[in-house]
């Protein structure tokens, strides 16, 4: 991803929370797709953190068969993650390094897998000593300003951001055995319009 480009990505982020991005993550690894974290912290408006991947997009997904790619899907995806303002969002925590951990294999997936991904889908991320063993991708709807779900890069270039959500052993084996009645139980579980739940789009390194 050029300057220009990480330029366009900072401020789609930026306009549509409303905030500047407090620091950035960089990422000090040599690979074949060096990804960011733009970290923006808890607000009046949005109160809890928000971590956005920067870098993920360079990679150009496959089409998936029976996938209409236009407002919702495109071939070129970032992630991010909200979480609880409590949370230690530094270097050498153990909090900031398990969320780190989870966008960042999240954001590196479809590349190692030279697959696509959408929302709805559910990955396992085979983290078998980790509570939390998988993610489902959801539509961002906490935030208001819903041009966020596509940053335009360029003619005939848009970027999906899509929200990440950890899920757990239980949550992703009732997935793998069961049906798309479980596909959409799964995905409902995560969605802030219940009044009841209105934390449900945080995510959490642990879960009953």
């Amino acid at each position: 991803m050029n300057a220009k480009e990480m330029e366009k990505l900072t401020d789609h982020f930026e306009r549509c929370f409303g905030q500047k991005a407090a620091t950035v993550m960089r990422n000090k690894a040599e690979t074949e797709l060096p990804i960011d974290i733009l970290v923006f912290a808890p607000t009046e408006r949005y109160p809890f953190w928000k971590l956005c991947t920067r870098g993920a997009s360079d990679y150009r997904m496959p089409k998936r068969e029976g996938v209409r790619y236009g407002e919702t899907a495109t071939l070129q995806n970032e992630y991010m993650m909200f979480l609880d303002p409590t949370v230690r969002i530094e270097e050498g925590s153990d909090d900031w390094l398990w969320y780190w951990q989870i966008l960042t294999e999240t954001a590196m997936f479809p590349f190692s897998n030279r697959m696509g991904v959408i929302a709805t889908d559910i990955i396992d991320l085979g983290r078998e000593q980790d509570t939390m063993q998988g993610v489902i991708l959801l539509f961002p709807e906490v935030i208001e300003d819903t041009s966020i779900l596509q940053c335009r890069m360029g003619l005939g270039r848009n970027v999906t951001c899509l929200q990440v959500m950890p899920v757990t052993k239980r949550e992703l084996e009732r997935r793998i055995d069961g049906t798309d009645a479980d596909d959409d139980w799964l995905y409902s579980q995560f969605y802030h319009h219940d009044p009841m739940r209105p934390d449900r789009f945080i995510a959490q390194r642990e879960r009953d």
